[in-house]
């Protein structure tokens, strides 16, 4: 009873400790100085002014009209759902300055917040000394620097993702599928909807239809632009080469200068993965059970590996996977594969430093392309883990 007892209070401890070194960031931090700083939040920051003063977010002289001065990412095009500008309408009722540095707090509350959670759901509670260096582990994780950096979205969606997770877990599919639907602004979870319809998960599709009916129906108007500006926002990316992607789809087209065997291998490869992928999902389990949280870690995963447009900051998502993975790791696995699986995990993680010990940073931090490494490892890891998941004999839960 005592030893629980400390073991909270530790836990309470490092919250009350991370807090004040958040607050003490935003207040003292010079993150001005960073590179690239504030960039994207500069843009979605304008896109919801345009939207609260009656105009088009997704006409490209809007954004910068309503950037207040504030420089811009190289595309400026706000390409996010109209929702998404009011709910972040608050950003746009402040300075830049304000607004940038509120927006780099709130994402670092809420990347903690959404480790919380996923941890809540798996009934994961490690001993203080596995805490310490879980949270030195996910301080340093790489896509977070480059996402507080630049001001991107990808822990919003990482909450609203770890939110719907912890509201399966609990058998609540309705409100599970409405917390999904709130990270919709951008497509990188677009594989989630076809998972649960194989499970003919119809309550927790329901809630995500309504949902997004609700959000998207009062900007009706707005919907024909939003998909143009996504169009015209990925062929401007497009241009740019290997600059902006950090999937493994556009790795294989860039690996070959965009030739046609290059995009022939991709699809290729895309291909053998998605049916791999499906033959390791198909079978419906529980979602109460372990093996459903590996199958959605996985499509997940997927998500990042295929989807064209997925930049480094995206990658934020791959904790998702990562603690599901690491959870299943606490049980009795076969020696020869935990070593394995553990291999790839560490591979996963160290990928961005040991590139850039390799090569110019000039070229890892600009050519966001090399990440590609990182949900193909996690990837192939999860693959392991449901493998030897499907065989009872190979796997028995921890005591």
């Amino acid at each position: 009873m005592k030893g629980n007892k400390k073991s909270a209070l530790w836990r309470y401890g490092m919250l009350i400790l991370t807090s004040g070194i958040l607050v003490t960031l935003l207040l003292l931090a010079p993150l001005d100085g960073i590179k690239y700083w504030g960039w994207d939040v500069a843009v979605f920051r304008a896109g919801s002014k345009a939207l609260l003063n009656s105009e088009n977010p997704y006409v490209p002289t809007n954004i910068h009209r309503f950037s207040d001065g504030s420089e811009l990412a190289s595309i400026p095009y706000y390409v996010y759902s109209p929702f998404f500008g009011i709910l972040i309408a608050p950003l746009a009722m402040m300075s830049p300055w304000l607004a940038f540095r509120l927006w780099f707090l709130i994402n670092m509350i809420l990347y903690i917040i959404s480790v919380v959670i996923i941890m809540s759901a798996l009934e994961w509670r490690p001993r203080p000394k596995a805490f310490a260096g879980l949270a030195v582990a996910l301080a340093f994780f790489a896509p977070l620097r480059t996402l507080l950096g630049i001001g991107q979205s990808g822990v919003i969606i990482l909450f609203f993702l770890s939110l719907c997770f912890w509201l399966l877990k609990r058998g609540h599919p309705y409100p599970a599928g409405i917390s999904l639907s709130m990270a919709f602004f951008k497509p990188n979870l677009f594989l989630l909807l076809p998972f649960f319809l194989l499970r003919r998960q119809w309550d927790f599709l329901s809630g995500f239809i309504l949902s997004i009916a609700v959000t998207i129906l009062p900007f009706l108007g707005l919907v024909d632009d939003w998909f143009r500006a996504l169009q015209f926002a990925h062929a401007e990316n497009i241009k740019n080469g290997c600059l902006p992607f950090s999937s493994l789809n556009m790795f294989l087209r860039c690996l070959l200068h965009g030739q046609d065997s290059g995009i022939l291998l991709s699809w290729l490869a895309m291909a053998l993965i998605a049916i791999a992928t499906f033959l390791l999902i198909k079978r419906n389990t529980q979602t109460s059970f372990p093996n459903f949280d590996l199958q959605m870690a996985l499509v997940v995963t997927l998500g990042l590996i295929v989807i064209d447009n997925i930049r480094v900051a995206d990658l934020v998502l791959m904790i998702f996977p990562f603690l599901i993975a690491l959870n299943t790791l606490r049980q009795h696995i076969k020696v020869w594969k935990r070593r394995i699986v553990v291999g790839l995990l560490m591979m996963a993680y160290i990928i961005p430093y040991i590139a850039a010990f390799m090569l110019p940073d000039s070229i890892i931090w600009d050519l966001p392309v090399w990440y590609a490494g990182m949900p193909t490892a996690l990837g192939i890891a999860l693959v392991i883990l449901l493998g030897a998941y499907r065989s009872r004999k190979e796997i028995v839960l921890a005591t």
